[in-house]
C-alpha cells in the first residue's frame, strides 16, 4: 500500500503502477470524473488519500486539520460532523463504516450512495459516493471511494421534468379549444334546426299549422334566412380556423430516451440564459368551403290507398302515352316486427384459475356456556386401612376463589393462597407463588389447573427459575383443564411455581369452588 505521505500532492497522487492490472482499470475509470478518491484497506481500516480536488468538503477538511485520521471510520465521523446535516448524519456514518461497506461489497461488485452536504461557507450541494470492490484475498479487502458533485445531473433533471409539465399544460389547452369547437359547431346545428322550422312555417308543413303564411311573413322569413346562413357561414369558417390552429400544435412528447453517458462535471451553478424574444403571430388560416344547401321542406301526407279491383282481359296493346308527374313520396312505413332472438353463441373457454385469496382472520371466541348443576354427593365409603409414612414431607395448596390472572407472553405465577397444607419443611412466599423445599429428595408433584372459558394458554411448573419441560402442556386454543404430575430430584431450598404461559397476551379467570388450581408436593424418599 502507498504511504499516505506519497498521496497527498496531485504529483504524486497518480503513481498506481505497483497495483494490481483490475485495481489499475478500476482507478483509469474513476480519476477522471470523481473529485475524491480514496484507496481503502477495510479489515484494518489504513486508507489513502488519491485525490481531493479543490473546492470540496473532503480539501476544506484536510486544510482544517492536516493530519486526517487513521483510521478511516474516524476520518468519517470527522467528516459527517463539519458537513453533514444532524437527520442524515446517522445514516452517512453508518454507510461508510469499513465493516458495512466490506459486508455489503462481499456480494455486490460495486455500491452507490447519495447524501447532502453543506460546506463551510453554508452552501448546499448534492453527492455521490460511489465504491467499488479492489483486491480480495485472505489477508486483505481493499476498495476506493470515489465522491463527485451532482448538482448539475440534478438541475438538468428538473429541466427535463419542467419540459414535460410545459408540454403537458399546452397538450391540456389543445384538447379544451377542441372541445370549445365542438360545442360551437352543435350550437350552430340548432340555429340551422330553427331556420328549418321558419320554413317550413313558410311552406305551411308545421305541425299544428292551418294556414299558410302570408306574403309579407314570407318576404320576412326569406330575409332573416339569409342573413342567419350568411352569419353561420362566418361562424363556421372561424371554428375552421381554430381547429386548424388547434390540431397543429404540437403534442406530447414520446417516451424519454436511454441515458446517455455521463459528461463532465461542470460547474456547480452556470449562468441563468436570457428569455428567447417572443415568435411572431401566425398568418391567418384559409378562408372554409361554403356551407351546405338548407334542409328540405318536409313531405305532405300520402293519400289512401283504394282497393285492388279485379283483372281484366288483357287488352290491345295502345299508344303510349305522355309521362305523367311523378307522385308524391309515400309515408314512410311502420318499424317492423323484433327478429327472433339468435342462437346462443358457444360456450367460451374456461378462465384459469385466480389466485388463492389471504387466509382470513380466526374468529372471535366464542362466549363459555352456562355452567351445569351441581351433581348430588355421593355416598362415603369404608374408611381404607392407614398406609405405611412415606415421609413427613408433604404440601398442598389451591386457588378456591375464582381468581382471574392476567397472562403475560413470558408466563404468570398462579396464587395458591387456600387450603394449604404444608408439613414444616414446605413454605409458601407472602404472594403464595413460590414455595421452597427445604429438604434434599425425590419428589412428587402434581397440579391441576380449571379455567372458566377454553383459552390459547398452556401450564407448566418452574423449578428454580428454570421451566420444567416434563411438567408443560402446550397452548391449546380449545382446553380448559390442565393436569399434569412429575416425578423430580431436588437439591435442598428447591423453588417451585405453578404457571400459565401463552403466546398472546390475555386473562384467565380460574373456577372458583375448590377446582380452580391446586398444587401437590410429596417427598418419595
Amino acid at each position: 500500500m502507498l504511504s499516505r505521505e506519497k498521496t497527498k500532492t496531485d504529483d504524486q497522487r497518480q503513481d498506481v503502477n505497483d497495483y494490481p492490472v483490475k485495481e489499475q482499470y478500476v482507478l483509469s475509470r474513476l480519476l477522471p470524473e470523481y473529485v475524491s478518491l480514496y484507496r481503502i484497506e477495510l479489515n484494518s481500516g489504513k486508507y489513502e488519500i488519491l485525490r481531493l480536488d479543490a473546492n470540496t468538503n473532503a480539501r476544506q477538511l484536510a486544510e482544517k486539520d492536516p493530519h486526517p485520521a487513521e483510521n478511516f471510520d474516524e476520518y468519517v465521523r470527522r467528516y459527517a460532523d463539519n458537513f453533514i446535516l444532524d437527520e442524515e448524519k446517522e445514516e452517512f456514518i453508518d454507510w461508510h463504516l469499513c465493516a458495512n461497506m466490506k459486508r455489503r461489497l462481499l456480494h455486490e461488485e460495486k455500491l452507490t450512495y447519495h447524501y447532502h452536504s453543506v460546506s463551510k461557507e453554508g452552501k448546499d450541494s448534492y453527492y455521490e459516493a460511489y465504491v467499488v470492490k479492489g483486491k480480495t484475498d485472505d489477508e486483505t479487502f481493499n476498495a476506493f471511494l470515489g465522491y463527485r458533485n451532482i448538482d448539475n445531473i440534478l438541475y438538468k433533471e428538473k429541466e427535463i421534468q419542467e419540459k414535460l409539465r410545459k408540454a403537458l399544460d399546452e397538450a391540456r389547452l389543445g384538447n379544451e379549444i377542441i372541445s370549445s369547437i365542438a360545442a360551437e359547431e352543435l350550437s350552430l346545428s340548432h340555429i340551422l334546426n330553427a331556420e328549418g322550422e321558419k320554413l317550413q312555417y313558410v311552406l305551411g308543413t308545421l305541425p299544428g299549422l292551418e294556414a299558410a303564411a302570408a306574403l309579407d311573413e314570407v318576404m320576412q322569413v326569406n330575409q332573416s334566412v339569409q342573413e342567419t346562413l350568411s352569419s353561420v357561414m362566418e361562424q363556421q369558417m372561424l371554428l375552421t380556423g381554430k381547429l386548424a390552429s388547434a390540431m397543429s400544435a404540437p403534442i406530447l412528447p414520446g417516451p424519454t430516451g436511454a441515458t446517455g453517458a455521463t459528461g463532465a462535471t461542470g460547474p456547480a451553478e452556470g449562468p441563468v440564459g436570457v428569455t428567447g424574444p417572443t415568435g411572431p403571430t401566425g398568418a391567418d388560416g384559409p378562408t372554409g368551403p361554403t356551407g351546405a344547401a338548407g334542409p328540405t321542406g318536409t313531405t305532405g301526407p300520402t293519400g289512401a290507398q283504394g282497393p285492388i279491383g279485379p283483372t281484366g282481359a288483357t287488352g290491345a296493346v295502345g299508344p303510349a302515352g305522355a309521362v305523367g308527374p311523378t307522385g308524391a313520396t309515400g309515408a314512410t312505413g311502420a318499424t317492423g316486427p323484433t327478429g327472433a332472438v339468435g342462437a346462443t353463441g358457444a360456450t367460451g373457454a374456461t378462465g384459469s384459475a385466480g389466485a388463492n385469496g389471504a387466509v382470513g382472520v380466526a374468529g372471535i371466541t366464542g362466549a363459555a356456556g352456562a355452567a351445569g348443576a351441581t351433581g348430588p354427593t355421593g355416598a362415603s365409603g369404608p374408611t381404607g386401612a392407614t398406609g405405611p409414612n412415606l415421609t413427613a414431607t408433604a404440601g398442598f395448596a389451591a386457588n378456591t376463589q375464582g381468581s382471574s390472572v392476567l397472562v403475560a407472553l413470558g408466563g404468570s405465577p398462579i396464587p395458591l393462597p387456600n387450603a394449604q397444607v404444608l408439613s414444616p419443611d414446605i413454605t409458601a412466599n407472602t404472594g403464595n407463588t413460590v414455595f421452597t423445599v427445604a429438604t434434599a429428595g425425590t419428589y412428587q408433584i402434581s397440579y391441576h389447573v380449571n379455567t372458566t372459558v377454553a383459552l390459547l394458554m398452556g401450564t407448566r411448573l418452574v423449578i428454580n427459575g428454570v421451566n420444567s419441560i416434563p411438567s408443560t402442556i402446550n397452548p391449546v386454543v380449545s382446553t380448559s383443564n390442565f393436569e399434569n404430575q412429575i416425578k423430580v430430584t431436588l437439591p435442598a431450598n428447591s423453588t417451585i411455581t405453578l404457571q400459565l404461559f401463552t403466546t398472546i397476551a390475555g386473562t384467565a379467570i380460574l373456577v372458583s369452588g375448590g377446582a380452580g388450581a391446586s398444587l401437590t408436593i410429596i417427598r418419595l424418599s
